[in-house]
């Protein structure tokens, strides 16, 4: 089946999973612009704005059908200070304020603006089953601040004909994301997972975090909510597990107890030891085919060297 080409506008494009997502655009003959910090330069397909300061380059969405807006400060990037936190949230409501404004300002109305969100918005939930009609979590930094953030994003579905909010889980990637820092200390001949390390974690492949999106942009009618997971989510004891028999360097594994990860100064510990078993059904319910749904197979293109 051809692909009809459109025009595609990402914001947070030059992140992990912004980049993975430009380059599967390209692959599949798509016209992806960049919303970006840096000078304009349409020879590029790269605009300025500062969300900060609510300004855009308005030439960015000129003949846009989709927006995929990525934009927000790094939740694992920083010691999670009061400064920190601020800048974590409001980071991801000035993107949402300024895009709402730029198409306003434009009269530009995309077929579909995809907004990125977070399984956090479900909390520490052990012992449940989740999908996207579960209710929302209570309490804890994480929980509150993706909530927050999908209640800013309401404000762009008049302006478009498919608002779609896609909450990632733990997104693994030999390229940056969680996955370094969590098997790093196997150059030092051991791993460890955290507390009894029965947390289940709910995670999914980045290059199936780029053709997830792209699956649900040619949907013609899409659900409002996609879970981006994979169906087979596992304890962070057994990722840790797994990882140990397929480094040839690691000859050691153990849980760290729960009482020092909670010594992890300003909350930290919420990042590793958060308990949320989620499903993304309604992916599965339009035969959405991933490329990485059992975790050992994923583990070992991670630590494999191509």
């Amino acid at each position: 089946m051809e692909v009809q080409r459109s025009k595609i506008l990402i914001t947070g494009g030059t992140g992990l999973i912004g980049q993975s997502l430009k380059n599967r655009l390209i692959a599949q003959n798509q016209e992806v612009n960049i919303l970006s910090r840096q000078a304009s330069d349409p020879q590029k397909a790269r605009f300025t704005w500062d969300p900060g300061q609510h300004s855009m380059d308005l030439h960015a969405l000129e003949g846009i059908d989709t927006i995929i807006n990525l934009a927000g400060s790094s939740i694992a990037g920083g010691l999670w200070t009061r400064a920190r936190k601020k800048l974590i949230l409001q980071s991801r409501l000035d993107a949402i304020q300024t895009l709402a404004t730029g198409l306003i300002e434009s009269k530009q109305r995309p077929r579909m603006i995809i907004q990125a969100s977070a399984i956090g918005i479900y909390g520490h939930r052990p012992g449940e089953e989740l999908n996207e009609l579960s209710s929302l979590g209570q309490g804890g930094f994480l929980t509150e601040t993706v909530q927050k953030w999908e209640k800013e994003s309401e404000m762009l579905r008049p302006l478009t004909n498919h608002l779609v909010h896609v909450r990632l889980g733990l997104v693994l990637s030999k390229l940056g994301g969680m996955w370094p820092p969590m098997t790093m200390s196997s150059k030092l001949g051991f791993l460890n997972w955290f507390g009894n390390g029965q947390q289940v974690y709910s995670w999914i492949h980045l290059e199936d975090v780029a053709q997830s999106i792209w699956f649900i942009l040619q949907q013609n009618n899409p659900s409002k909510l996609y879970n981006l997971t994979s169906p087979n989510p596992v304890s962070q004891k057994e990722i840790m597990q797994i990882a140990s028999k397929v480094f040839t360097s690691v000859f050691l594994s153990f849980g760290i107890p729960k009482f020092l990860v909670r010594l992890a100064p300003f909350g930290m510990s919420e990042l590793v030891l958060t308990d949320s078993k989620i499903f993304p059904s309604n992916l599965l319910s339009q035969n959405y085919k991933f490329k990485y749904s059992d975790i050992q197979e994923c583990i070992q293109e991670l630590i494999s060297k191509k």
